[in-house]
């Protein structure tokens, strides 16, 4: 596996941790070949199985790093198939085709969001929206298969010009039926409307803030960190919700996050982009009513009117959904219950056992 994402070094328990948790079952011998991290410098075991092995250089050897380290990994184990996880330049797909062309290894190439789209939130994300466009065809025409994790991303694919015979819908929103079944009842109701992720611009947290201002009395909590909370912080301020707004922080238990989500009667999502869709499908799992951009997975996902609603995500758009439900408890149940549905539809060990099928179909 050649992998961007190095928060399991990191210590953190992401969605990448628990997948490989999952995927550590189904195969002998799980190599990810991964770039520099300042939390481990040398390979890393995690499951028994899987083992990571991070840069030893700046991002700029990395597509060297997956040649010289691919080629004395697979001479030592003759893996059956190499997966790559991408984003602009594409570093690591350069560097997987090469070693693909090596070794004669099959080659997959995963995206699970195209940055920048379909709306960008700055110019770094213009910028790798455009590459995307340019580059993306021609690497998914290199590669033996290409997984999708959205209809809506493979659609925009075909549309740019790859080959739909390269292009496959797998999801990767992993649940764990168990943990939601047992969560137990909802803690009482401290707030109106709750936002969950990490705080980045082009999460359209500061619109939300500004539809809570148009209420007199609507509490919000934000769960979740990042280089937007300071700016966010002194919105709320300026706009006088200060004192009913929370920013509790990043909740890294999975069990509080969601115990802490359920003291609200509304979840929003209001991101632009395609990344940070996994918490509004957890909030759905948890049974509650979602107002949601038509992004990404929850496009395929989300019946505007049965199980949540979808925004435009302006202020005035996020009010008018906002006082819908607020004014309509019959509306709130009726959408939760729904909701919940979507722990059928990516229930964790149905999605491992067809993924794993996925790649084994090219090995």
């Amino acid at each position: 596996m050649i992998s961007g994402d190095v928060s399991i070094l990191d210590g953190k328990r992401g969605a990448l941790w628990y997948a490989l948790q999952a995927f550590s079952k189904e195969w002998d011998r799980i190599d990810v070949i991964c770039p520099h991290s300042q939390s481990a410098r040398t390979m890393q075991t995690y499951f028994g199985n899987v083992y990571f092995h991070p840069s030893p250089r700046a991002p700029w050897y990395q597509s060297r790093w997956i040649m010289a380290q691919g080629l004395k990994l697979h001479g030592l184990f003759k893996h059956a198939v190499m997966t790559v996880q991408d984003s602009p330049p594409f570093s690591g797909s350069v560097g997987a085709l090469r070693l693909a062309r090596k070794t004669g290894m099959p080659c997959v190439l995963e995206i699970h969001r195209i940055m920048g789209y379909p709306r960008a939130a700055n110019l770094r994300e213009y910028a790798g929206r455009h590459w995307s466009r340019m580059r993306l065809p021609q690497i998914v025409r290199k590669m033996h298969g290409t997984r999708t994790v959205s209809k809506t991303t493979a659609e925009t694919l075909m549309r740019w010009g790859a080959p739909k015979t390269k292009i496959h819908v797998v999801p990767s929103f992993f649940l764990d039926r168990s943990v939601f079944e047992n969560l137990g009842a909802p803690p009482p109701v401290q707030y109106d409307a709750v936002c969950c992720g990490t705080l980045l611009a082009n999460r359209g947290v500061a619109d939300v803030l500004r539809a809570i201002a148009t209420f007199k009395r609507a509490r919000l909590l934000i769960i979740g960190d990042g280089p937007e909370r300071p700016r966010l912080e002194h919105l709320a301020a300026a706009l006088g919700i200060a004192h009913r707004v929370e920013f509790r922080g990043r909740i890294s238990s999975p069990v509080d996050l969601f115990q802490a989500m359920r003291s609200a009667r509304v979840f929003f999502s209001n991101a632009m982009g395609e990344d940070g869709q996994r918490m509004p499908i957890e909030a759905m799992a948890c049974g509650m009513p979602v107002i949601v951009r038509p992004v990404g997975i929850l496009r395929d996902v989300i019946v505007e009117g049965v199980n949540g609603l979808f925004t435009n995500g302006t202020p005035e758009d996020l009010t008018l959904k906002l006082q819908q439900l607020l004014d309509d408890q019959a509306m709130q149940e009726r959408l939760g219950v729904e909701a919940r549905g979507v722990l059928d539809r990516f229930e964790r060990e149905r999605l491992v056992t067809m993924y794993a099928h996925f790649l084994r179909s090219f090995a």
